[in-house]
């Protein structure tokens, strides 16, 4: 499912307060965290709900569930375009004429790169 979904590692202090990424990015890693109510890892967040731990991290019944849904009255279209060495990325968000009025936050995140190093709580790849 890699055109379907992105992985992105958050790393809480909980439990392992000494973790290389913890530690690089304390304010952020700790504030996403708080968000989602993460109090152990390993945990996995899908379209912004906190699953319940099982001994599958992220079911295929929940993945499948997720993918046949409904698409948001928003959208984000992210293009980039590397030119001459320079990286331009252009960031579209577009919102059905149907949504409901109110007030909406977008939560965004970068993954700059994939590092490949073997962390405490056993994960090997991480896209920070």
């Amino acid at each position: 499912y890699a055109a379907d979904i992105h992985h992105i590692a958050i790393h809480p202090s909980t439990p392992y307060p000494q973790c290389i990424f913890y530690q690089a990015n304390k304010d952020e890693n700790q504030a996403r965290a708080n968000y989602y109510s993460v109090t152990g890892t390993p945990r996995v967040a899908l379209n912004g709900t906190l699953l319940p731990p099982t001994s599958t991290l992220l079911p295929l019944t929940n993945l499948q569930t997720a993918l046949s849904q409904k698409t948001a009255p928003i959208s984000v279209k992210v293009s980039d375009v590397i030119s001459g060495g320079n990286l331009r990325t252009t960031v579209q968000v577009k919102y059905d004429q149907a949504l409901a009025a109110g007030n909406y936050v977008l939560h965004v995140m970068v993954a700059e790169k994939l590092i490949n190093l073997k962390t405490p709580n056993q994960e090997e790849q991480h896209r920070l």
